[in-house]
């Protein structure tokens, strides 16, 4: 047997996990808590695994605030997870290594969106530690999840 590995063994290297699509941008215009356009003012990226206060909801200014603040005019790496129907791009965002998406939930402005992030555990304790503090959103009696929102709009 050849110990050098030069024999004819196929399918003995482990595979390499694929890399997430990863992408440098600007983020140009905050459109609400989870969403914001490029510099070419047509592509728009929601942020992966949250779901902010809804505009006319409860904490949806706040939301807004806190994205700007947090990343608009600043550049921005986005971990492309998705494109959705509206054709945005879903991606995790990080300035730096902070993930800009977790950060929204740790402060109370966003929810964990459990439906499309279910095996997201940093979110789901984000969460959970927002609720329990009380912080943002969460200091209301009775916050309306911005799905259930959406619904009664339509």
């Amino acid at each position: 047997p050849n110990v050098h590995g030069g024999g004819m063994s196929f399918g003995t290297q482990p595979e390499a996990a694929a890399e997430p699509e990863s992408e440098e941008v600007i983020c140009h215009y905050v459109q609400d808590g989870d969403t914001f356009k490029l510099p070419d003012n047509k592509t728009r990226v929601r942020l992966w695994g949250i779901d902010a206060p809804e505009k006319g909801q409860a904490y949806a200014d706040e939301a807004r605030s806190r994205l700007k603040e947090l990343c608009e005019g600043k550049a921005v790496r986005l971990e492309i997870k998705d494109t959705d129907q509206y054709g945005r791009k879903v991606a995790i965002v990080w300035m730096g290594k902070k993930n800009i998406n977790l950060q929204m939930v740790k402060e109370g402005l966003a929810w964990h969106y459990a439906y499309f992030a279910p095996d997201a555990k940093d979110l789901a304790a984000a969460e959970k530690a927002a609720r329990k503090a009380r912080k943002g959103l969460w200091k209301d009696k009775n916050p309306i999840n911005p799905y259930e929102f959406r619904k009664q709009s339509r």
